[in-house]
């Protein structure tokens, strides 16, 4: 049961967190299928690996890894193409999942979801199986899935705080994997930190391992209930910030669109890092209730 002042809360938010939510998967596929279709993807290293690609050729077809090599990659630029313009498609059908008639469409995160997890995968095998790598794209891969849980389970709103306050928890780990030099600082990580703060690359080693720490710390702490609420302000800060200086440290004037693209798609492909943790701020007021909290769809 709710008192009134608690179901006045729910009413205020309800349809506010579904749109932002809704709105947040969609600049996360939109933004993925433009760096996809006009910057490709590590889907064509998966392709391109003799290894793993050799066994399927000699089974399933008659082409030598040869002839593969020669005549697939026009193939593979199409392909990863259409799977660009299949996200973008996807992210307009997003907006239109909660009008009751194309409520249909919502099956359609699946997909969407695949292909999302394929790039994902894709990443990591490029970085030889980089575990920081993995779990740091979990988050944007599972957004289409976190919009279809609530979509079809609207009364198990506490599963889906649960299972994003992981993804997001994997998200900040995996980032901190690398800040702090468990796997290779990426160099890219460097030069923003050097370029924003105006420290040497020895600070923004420091800088980038102190961070590091912080976000294993708010990994953990999003998972108990007393350190939550900071543990949140932190990743909406944080996650922000990480998202917003692809764009300052990228802004060049004298560059075509002042250098631009693919930056602005970097930043917002990154809106889940800081948005799911103001959405799981938003519930807060009503996560430890031991009632059900149904969503007006």
């Amino acid at each position: 049961k709710y008192s009134p002042s608690e179901a006045s809360l729910y009413a205020r938010i309800s349809w506010l967190w579904l749109t932002i939510l809704q709105l947040t998967v969609s600049l996360t596929l939109a933004s993925r299928g433009w760096l996809m279709f006009k910057w490709d993807s590590h889907i064509r290293s998966l392709l391109w690996n003799e290894e793993a690609v050799s066994p399927l050729l000699e089974k399933y077809t008659s082409l030598s890894w040869e002839d593969y090599a020669l005549e697939s990659d026009p193939f593979i630029t199409t392909g990863i193409e259409w799977l660009g313009i299949i996200l973008m498609l996807g992210a307009v059908l997003t907006l239109l999942m909660r009008i009751p008639y194309l409520a249909i469409f919502k099956w359609f995160l699946i997909p969407l979801w695949a292909i999302m997890a394929l790039d994902s995968f894709s990443n990591y095998f490029d970085v030889h199986y980089q575990s920081g790598m993995l779990i740091e794209y979990l988050l944007q891969a599972g957004m289409p899935l976190l919009f279809l849980l609530i979509l079809v389970f609207p009364k198990r709103l506490k599963i889906w705080a649960w299972l994003a306050s992981l993804l997001v928890a994997a998200c900040f780990v995996g980032h901190g994997l690398y800040a702090v030099g468990f796997h290779p600082v990426p160099w890219s990580f460097q030069v923003m930190t050097m370029d924003l703060l105006g420290i040497s690359e020895e600070s923004s080693k420091s800088f980038l391992y102190t961070v590091g720490v912080l976000d294993f710390a708010a990994g953990l702490a999003i998972l108990v209930p007393v350190l939550r609420r900071p543990a949140l302000y932190y990743m909406v800060i944080w996650g922000g910030a990480t998202a917003l200086a692809r764009i300052l440290a990228h802004y060049d004037p004298a560059e075509k669109y002042n250098g631009m693209d693919p930056w602005i798609a970097e930043c917002v492909v990154r809106t889940s890092h800081w948005m799911v943790p103001i959405l799981l701020l938003m519930l807060l007021p009503l996560w430890n209730k031991n009632g059900r909290l149904t969503l007006s769809l």
